[in-house]
């Protein structure tokens, strides 16, 4: 009788797949977590470099779509505004390690408290040389007067100083004054750092009885804006003052008018809490009309019904 022969089996059992599966499985995750917090994740900073006394506050957080779009179309093209156009200063600002459209994550503006005070918080994935020292370079080459204080770098040209923050904010601002304000790190408005971003108005730039509005935003597929006004006086007063602000921002453009005549109202005895849904058109325009009133770009404004606009 004839037997044949048999060949072992070589073959890996399941149980070593699944462990081999298993410790490359592991390595790309622990990789991919590793390139994640080196090149995607972000935490925000900017509303931590509020300068005292400011009466307008806007941050936005670039890292949501319906935020970042709208930027790159509208405000993104202000990098470039007086520069020479071939190579643009945004192409000379990412030579040096900046890329403005993919290293930008969020910013902030602050108006106040004088005419024109302002300071303008950029933060995001920001050149390890330095964002303040790439800037100064690009401007340096094209010809443009850049001194170097103590307290940052100043082009006098333009009316405008920068530097940056110990935990890598890069500011710009009016003065050095209002650099050194916002320069320390604080928590006073850290609200501003909730969900995608915030808004915190005060002072004169309310009509009375109302005496300081904040609100937050968050995006899906419109921007929510929650926020509250406070008050002291008349509740019905503070009331229609608020909707008459909301009617003298949605006079701006006809994509406001409809979000917010639905505006969402209710009142108790100090202040009025409201709700407001942007869709993504009326996010747009706000970031174009933004865009035609930062400093340097044209006058500023001053719209109806007590507010004055940035």
């Amino acid at each position: 009788m004839n037997q044949r022969a048999t060949t072992p089996r070589t073959s890996l059992s399941f149980r070593a797949v699944a462990l081999v599966f298993a410790a490359l499985l592991g390595i790309g995750l622990a990789l991919g977590f590793l390139v994640y917090r080196k090149y995607v994740a972000y935490e925000p900073k900017v509303m931590h470099h509020v300068p005292v006394g400011a009466t307008f506050v806007v941050r936005a957080d670039l890292t949501h779509v319906m935020f970042y779009e709208p930027f790159r179309r509208s405000i993104f093209p202000l990098v470039d505004s007086f520069g020479p156009q071939k190579p643009s200063r945004r192409e000379r600002l990412s030579a040096l390690g900046l890329s403005v459209n993919a290293d930008v994550r969020e910013v902030l503006f602050a108006l106040g408290p004088a005419e024109g005070d302002w300071i303008a918080a950029i933060g995001g994935h920001l050149p390890r040389s330095g964002a303040a020292k790439a800037l100064a370079d690009v401007l340096g080459r094209e010809g443009q007067r850049v001194e170097r204080a103590p307290q940052g770098y100043a082009v006098p040209a333009a009316s405008l100083v920068f530097d940056e923050t110990a935990d890598g904010v890069l500011l710009l601002g009016s003065s050095f004054a209002r650099l050194d304000s916002a320069r320390p790190a604080s928590d006073d408005s850290a609200e501003l750092g909730l969900g995608a971003g915030g808004l915190s108005i005060a002072g004169g730039r309310l009509p009375a009885p109302l005496r300081a509005l904040h609100a937050n935003f968050r995006t899906g597929s419109v921007v929510g804006v929650n926020g509250e006004v406070s008050f002291q006086g008349e509740p019905a007063l503070a009331e229609r003052q608020l909707r008459g602000l909301f009617g003298s921002v949605s006079a701006l453009d006809k994509a406001l008018v409809e979000p917010l005549n639905q505006a969402e109202f209710s009142l108790d005895s100090s202040r009025v809490a409201f709700r407001v849904s942007l869709p993504r058109q009326a996010v747009e325009r706000l970031a174009a009309l933004a865009a035609g009133r930062l400093p340097g770009q044209a006058p500023r404004s001053t719209t109806t019904g007590g507010f004055e606009g940035p």
